[in-house]
């Protein structure tokens, strides 16, 4: 890998090549604040290329255009990096697949905010969210066709919630029941 200082913030490609063009890491650190991880053709095998960092604690966690760690939690790329106890994730992917699960959010439970985007509709199990209690934001836009009436179930914290550019037909009843402090 290459590292980069710019300004307030170190960017390394991975793997490095001669002029930084098309890298299939790209990792965006501003210490203290946040860090933006972008994919570029990659697949899940990939993630092995990132080099062992010591980070340490982040705000916000940005990956872009990556595709799931196979089936592994997303933490493990997180700790892989040596990034401590992020606030805030946001997962954009081009095709999350049809094997999300729960386990990609293992040891993500401190969240408070997260986006989950794709841009093609995925299946989400209806225990996808269960460990994420703390969690007051969540954005799940373009994401689901079909969503699953215990989805929010273990959501009590939740006051912002984020679900436009579905492909919604319907809402199952009493889906937003046991979230007292939605907005």
């Amino acid at each position: 890998c290459q590292c980069a200082p710019s300004m307030a913030e170190y960017e390394i490609y991975c793997p490095a090549n001669a002029y930084n063009v098309f890298p299939k890491f790209r990792l965006a650190i501003r210490p203290n604040s946040n860090v933006q991880i972008e994919c570029n053709l990659t697949d899940a095998n990939e993630y092995k290329q990132l080099p062992p960092l010591r980070i340490g604690e982040i705000e916000r966690v940005q990956i872009q255009r990556c595709p799931l760690p196979g089936h592994t939690p997303i933490a493990g790329i997180l700790e892989h990096l040596g990034i401590r106890s992020p606030k805030m994730l946001i997962f954009e992917s081009d095709n999350l697949g049809v094997n999300i699960t729960r386990r990609h959010l293992d040891r993500l439970q401190n969240l408070k905010r997260l986006r989950f985007t794709s841009r093609r509709f995925t299946y989400i199990p209806a225990d996808f969210l269960a460990d994420l209690r703390n969690l007051s934001w969540l954005d799940l836009r373009a994401n689901i066709v079909e969503l699953p009436a215990h989805l929010f179930d273990n959501l009590e914290n939740l006051e912002s919630l984020e679900l436009g550019s579905n492909g919604l037909k319907h809402l199952p009843h009493g889906v937003f029941s046991r979230m007292p402090k939605l907005r």
